[in-house]
């Protein structure tokens, strides 16, 4: 991103910088044991009064907004497109043996990949949170929407840990 910086598109950027990143995994070393690697990813600017979002998998942006929790990306994962589908309910993908399973990521086996952007106000008062699915699974949006409610950014981010990783997190 920051090499990048100067750039007047900031969705542009951010399209940029993951694809970067996922070039830098494609090169990690054939034949190492982390050589079949891979991860999502999340990632936010904010430029004046507008926020964009770039994710990639299952990694999740949130926005808390008078009181309110919203998820503003969406995952690209196979129980994600069968929620969108109406083929399940969210409530049966928590517990399917395919929810682990995406359908992009940033992978050394993986040739190309497209980052989603989002973009939208940024007001006063709004509060951001960026997390992957060890934290949104175990956690849940009502424990993350209550926590990030009551308490300051560093106290947040420390007890949301505590919740997922008691709650099983990885």
């Amino acid at each position: 991103y920051r090499e990048l910086a100067d750039e007047p598109s900031v969705p542009q950027i951010l399209r940029e910088a993951i694809k970067r990143a996922h070039e830098a995994i494609r090169q990690y070393p054939k034949g190492n044991s982390l050589s079949n690697m891979g991860t999502t990813a999340v990632v936010a600017a904010i430029r004046g009064e507008r926020l964009y979002v770039a994710n990639v998998g299952d990694s999740r942006a949130y926005i808390l907004r008078q009181g309110k929790l919203r998820q503003i990306t969406d995952d690209h994962s196979k129980v994600a497109a069968l929620v969108r589908a109406k083929v399940i309910t969210a409530e049966e993908a928590k517990t399917s043996k395919i929810r682990n399973e995406l359908n992009r990521s940033l992978s050394a086996v993986r040739t190309e990949v497209e980052a989603d952007i989002f973009e939208e106000d940024f007001r006063d008062g709004d509060t951001l949170l960026l997390c992957s699915d060890g934290l949104w699974g175990p956690a849940g949006d009502s424990n993350i929407r209550a926590i990030v409610s009551k308490l300051a950014p560093d106290l947040a981010v420390e007890r949301l840990i505590q919740i997922a990783n008691q709650a099983g997190g990885p």
